[in-house]
């Protein structure tokens, strides 16, 4: 699937759960199919809504594959790929990921690194062993980094990041992020809802 170009609302999926604390995959796939069904532009599974933290590696690949088979290529799907405790294992789990058949491998900013040099060099290490259409999120939990706008200009102009899911909540800062990303492959998909019509005005797809 085409994915250079994504646009539209994208929620964030949640993971429903039975009387037994198990995941309702039933429940899950009409959740799915009723998204779907109102037109949104993609779906996002395997993110902080959906317990990602709280899910072991066999439920998260799972969702995605439901994800992916009931969207049935009428919406891409993206999901986060990169969670453990080192790179590996974020690698294992990327692969995984995109084995599922998710169209873009969602990267959150990784509890073991606090600065943009080494972030670049840890965005491109993954980008180089992983492969499928990448892209970046800034997930609040369990620590708030925002990317600086010189390191997502780079890896926008790499072309292998063509999703960042932003959380800044500052305009300035996501007018100077669609300046970086450009002619580009990487669509700015704004998080925060209080700051869409803002955005939107302002040039997010």
């Amino acid at each position: 699937m085409d994915v250079t170009h994504l646009a539209g609302a994208w929620p964030v999926l949640i993971t429903p759960y039975d009387g037994n604390l198990q995941v309702d995959y039933s429940a899950y796939r009409d959740l799915l199919e009723w998204y779907i069904t109102k037109g949104v532009g993609g779906l996002y599974a395997n993110c902080l809504s959906s317990e990602m933290y709280l899910l072991d590696d066999d439920e998260r690949v799972q969702i995605v594959a439901d994800a992916v088979k009931t969207a049935g290529g009428r919406v891409p799907v993206a999901a986060t790929g990169n969670l453990g405790a080192s790179l590996a294992e974020h690698i294992a789990l990327c692969r995984k990921v995109a084995d599922a058949g998710a169209d873009i491998v969602m990267l959150v900013v990784p509890e073991f690194h606090d600065n943009d040099a080494d972030l670049e060099r840890y965005y491109f290490t993954v980008a180089e062993q992983v492969d499928a259409p990448l892209g970046l999120y800034e997930c609040p939990v369990p620590r708030q980094y925002h990317l600086g706008v010189e390191l997502v200009r780079k890896l926008a102009a790499s072309g292998r990041f063509v999703a960042f899911k932003e959380t800044s909540c500052e305009l300035p800062k996501i007018c100077a992020l669609l300046d970086a990303t450009r002619g580009t492959p990487l669509a700015l998909l704004q998080a925060n809802t209080p700051y869409l019509l803002e955005a939107m005005r302002a040039g997010t797809p």
